[in-house]
């Protein structure tokens, strides 16, 4: 097949997509250990979430021209905004100091993902043939990450070092998507730059597509984000076992990515988002009525199913109206 191709030739970009994937959950399935450890409310928890997918959209548009720098600039801010909380999680206190030095922390942190993750899509979708179907498999490839990273919050907080855990995962960003420099094409190529015709095409539409990504984005971050929490309170679930439930929203994402890949290949994208979109408001509405761990689970995951491929979707057909690298980070 040929996206599974397209995986073996680009590996390096692949395991890009799954850091950024484990590194955009990281903080929701956190969030229950960070309220209790800095005495936080659920206002404040929300204003920590907040602030990740804040830098993170800061990060998406104003990404630097050219994928190796913009891939730089995103492991040295991952690595900077992820180490500072850790050693938050070392020697802060609790209240309202310790909240404001997170959000800063985490807003940096925010903007490193936002530019590794546009870089990384941008060069999925370099090439008009199979776009839909490469950017649909490195977005599996960033689900799988997002379902190990609730499975790595449960294995840190079995334990009794959960910052070392957090500095250790921090210097992982730069190394990994430095090697995936090494991996990309030149990406400031004259063909890769879009004419003035082609960019008044796009702005034209970027409003859009805008609206669809915000839409998108808004129910994956809130399910993503408080899923857990919604699991431990709603559901009775414990600590450890809670961020499971954030992990089973993520697997459905990666289903739904990975199929997909294949199955964008033959059927109109218009008709997959109006799918999609119709499968996702039913999920949520199930998971309201999600009383045990079991049943939120079920729901989440599909959820997950639904909305997975919605982004790959969307962005295709953005990018199928040539739209500029910072019109498509938008």
């Amino acid at each position: 097949m040929a996206f599974m191709a397209e995986a073996r030739e680009g590996w390096a970009a692949y395991a890009g997509f799954l850091l950024n994937g484990v590194g955009t959950v990281l903080v929701g399935p956190l969030l229950p250990r960070l309220e209790s450890q800095w005495g936080l409310g659920d206002g404040a928890g929300g204003a920590l979430l907040a602030a990740g997918f804040l830098g993170s959209s800061l990060g998406t548009v104003l990404v630097l021209r050219g994928r190796r720098r913009a891939l730089t600039a995103g492991g040295c801010c991952a690595w900077l905004g992820l180490s500072a909380v850790a050693a938050l999680l070392r020697f802060g206190g609790r209240g309202a100091g310790v909240e404001t030095l997170a959000i800063a922390a985490l807003l940096v942190y925010g903007f490193g993902l936002g530019q590794a993750i546009t870089a990384l899509n941008l060069g999925a979708g370099a090439r008009s043939e199979g776009r839909s179907s490469r950017l649909s498999f490195g977005n599996a490839m960033w689900s799988v990450g997002a379902i190990l990273a609730p499975m790595v919050v449960s294995v840190a907080l079995a334990g009794h070092w959960l910052w070392v855990w957090v500095a250790g995962l921090a210097l992982v960003f730069p190394v990994v998507w430095m090697g995936t420099m090494r991996a990309e094409a030149e990406d400031d190529a004259p063909g890769r730059l879009a004419s003035a015709q082609e960019r008044a095409t796009a702005a034209r539409v970027v409003v859009l597509f805008a609206a669809l990504m915000f839409l998108y984005g808004s129910a994956e971050s809130c399910l993503s984000g408080w899923v857990t929490t919604f699991a431990r309170r709603a559901g009775g679930a414990g600590m450890v076992v809670s961020p499971l439930s954030t992990s089973a929203f993520w697997f459905g994402v990666a289903g739904g990515r990975a199929i997909a890949a294949v199955a964008l290949r033959r059927w109109r994208e218009r008709e997959a988002l109006l799918l999609l979109a119709g499968g996702s408001a039913a999920a949520c509405l199930g998971l309201l009525f999600g009383d045990s761990m079991g049943t939120i689970s079920a729901w989440a995951a599909m959820a997950g199913l639904m909305l997975g491929p919605a982004f790959a979707v969307v962005l295709a057909g953005l990018l199928n109206q040539h739209a500029s690298d910072r019109q498509a980070g938008m």
